[in-house]
Order: structure tokens, then C-alpha cells, then sequence
């Protein structure tokens, strides 16, 4: 009887999984003449996080020196590390903070899955940015809370580009 078990429960599964997977075995198309059977490249991605946002932008800035390098290592300076952020998490949200008045930011309102705009980012003051900038945070009246927050990665192309012809920490006042 042990024996039983022991090949009719494989045999069962793997005619399962065979019966499943029966129409997709034989569905292999054959490519057309001249044509090669290589998948297509998938597409470049439309968003980046904004951690990876902030993280090149600082880079640029810290290449060009600009003020926005210089603002944010001075944020961060001494920094005891309140809402458990480390030095570098509060770098990055300062930079984060930076983008969003610039240019157009994305994010889900928690506890919904859908990306949306958020308009009020720009130019807000009550906003706080947290988990190297990927989570906002309004902190006034509407207490909203943004998670997985992206930018679309042309405008941040743009905004890189244009960070060399901003002011500058050696511009003379």
C-alpha cells in the first residue's frame, strides 16, 4: 500500500500541472522569415522613486556645487536623528523637498494603491518627506499621507540639466 502513495501522488500532480499547462506547451510561435525570436526590449521605466531622484540630484549638485549639495549637508549637519531618520535619510528629503517645488510629483494616498498628482507639494511649506523621501507627509490641516512617491524620469532629466546654470556656492553676491 505504501508503495501506492509513494508514485500515484506524483503522477496525479504532474498530470495536474500537464493539464494546466497543455495549451500554453504547444503555443510556441514560429517567427516569421527574417524576423528573430529575441523579446522585444522592455520600455524604459516612466517614473523613478524619489529616493533614486533625490539621490541623483545630490550627486549633480554636489558635482556643479550647487546650493542645493550645500543646503542639504547643512540640513543634516549634527543631525540627532528625530522621526528615526539618519543623516543621509535627512539629505535625501531635503533634496526630496527641493524637487517637489520644482517639478511634478506623484504618489499614492495611503491607504489606496492608485498614483495620482500632487498638486499642493509645490511650493508647500507644511509638507514633511520621510523614508529618503519615498513617503510625505502634509502636516498642517489635510494630514494626507503619501506612500511610494515617483517623479517622471524627463522632468528630472530636465531638472539635473539645469541644476549646472543655477546659483551656485561659489556665486559671488
Amino acid at each position: 500500500m505504501p508503495y501506492v502513495y509513494e508514485y500515484a501522488i506524483p503522477l496525479v500532480l504532474a498530470l495536474i500541472c500537464l493539464w494546466i499547462l497543455w495549451p500554453d506547451l504547444f503555443r510556441l510561435e514560429k517567427p516569421e522569415q527574417g524576423e528573430t525570436a529575441t523579446p522585444a526590449a522592455a520600455p524604459p521605466p516612466e517614473f523613478v522613486s524619489m529616493d533614486a531622484a533625490a539621490r541623483q540630484a545630490y550627486e549633480e549638485a554636489r558635482r556643479v556645487k550647487s546650493y542645493w549639495a550645500q543646503s542639504a549637508e547643512i540640513a543634516s549637519k549634527d543631525y540627532t536623528g528625530r522621526d528615526d531618520q539618519t543623516r543621509e535619510d535627512k539629505m535625501l528629503c531635503v533634496i526630496a523637498n527641493l524637487i517637489a517645488g520644482e517639478i511634478a510629483i506623484y504618489g499614492e494616498a495611503a491607504p489606496s494603491t492608485v498614483r495620482e498628482p500632487i498638486e499642493k507639494a509645490k511650493g508647500s511649506t507644511g509638507c514633511h518627506f520621510s523614508d529618503g523621501g519615498n513617503t510625505l507627509r502634509f502636516m498642517l490641516f489635510d494630514k494626507t499621507v503619501y506612500r511610494n512617491v515617483v517623479v517622471r524620469v524627463d522632468d528630472l532629466a530636465r531638472l539635473v540639466a539645469t541644476l549646472d546654470s543655477r546659483l551656485k556656492t561659489t556665486t559671488r553676491i
